[in-house]
């Protein structure tokens, strides 16, 4: 098997995403599950690279033509699921936002009808 450029540069890309991601949750609180959740898609990634008739061979026990397109099927499935993921947070995030804005609007109006009642004695 003879390995070309592109496919040294994917793992060079590879190894620095790897080394990204567990720089950047190391210090998050995220689960062990999704840390290895990525590990295991750039791993797959380079696999893909190094390997294209055994993915070949996947994706005809599962009717697919060729590893490439069961490859773009699969991605598909996942960019669907973290877009779905994402808006869910950011609509959870709005929803907190919105309530402290309103308990601040409402402390903001005690604190000045308390000071115009002083004002007032």
């Amino acid at each position: 098997m003879r390995v070309v450029l592109l496919q040294w540069i994917i793992v060079i890309l590879n190894i620095g995403f790897i080394l990204f991601i567990a720089r950047h949750f190391y210090n998050n609180k995220v689960q062990a599950i999704k840390r290895l959740f990525f590990y295991a898609i750039f791993a797959v990634i380079t696999l893909a690279f190094f390997f294209p008739n055994f993915f070949n061979r996947i994706a005809q026990i599962f009717g697919v033509g060729r590893g490439v397109d069961l490859i773009f099927y699969i991605s598909m499935v996942l960019v669907s699921y973290l877009t779905v993921g994402f808006y869910i947070r950011f609509r959870v995030m709005n929803l907190k936002v919105d309530q402290l804005a309103r308990q601040i609007a409402i402390l903001e109006g005690r604190i000045t009808i308390n000071k115009n009642t002083r004002e007032k004695k």
